[in-house]
């Protein structure tokens, strides 16, 4: 599989009160896993804390891909006391919400986070 491309957006993270904000365009796996559920889950595409510029995760958003045919769903995969340092992003079909497939290297989502 090929290595994920996070590109943190200009001017991010920032601050928001004691808490950071940022924004990261994350470019889609070449060979998507579906996600099974566990503690933790496995599969999807993994998302970590660094790729934001920050060491813990409390909060993330993501919008449509690049073409609106998909979003995402985060979960937590590690856990400390305070938050999270790594989780998975679930990619789904905007409309129907089943689970996507195969290649999605040629999509693109931006995804939020807030934390520190």
């Amino acid at each position: 599989m090929a290595a994920n491309t996070a590109t943190l957006c200009p001017d991010y993270p920032i601050s928001i009160g004691n808490r950071r904000l940022s924004t990261i365009t994350l470019t889609g796996p070449s060979s998507y896993t579906a996600v099974t559920p566990g503690s933790p889950p496995t599969g999807g595409q993994a998302l970590l804390a660094s790729q934001f510029g920050m060491k813990f995760i409390e909060s993330v958003t993501v919008g449509l891909d690049s073409t609106g045919a998909y979003t995402a769903y985060f979960t937590a995969t590690s856990a400390t006391t305070n938050a999270v340092t790594a989780g998975i992003l679930q990619w789904v079909v905007s409309a129907g919400g089943a689970e996507a497939s195969g290649d999605l290297s040629a999509k693109t989502l931006r995804v939020t986070a807030i934390g520190r």
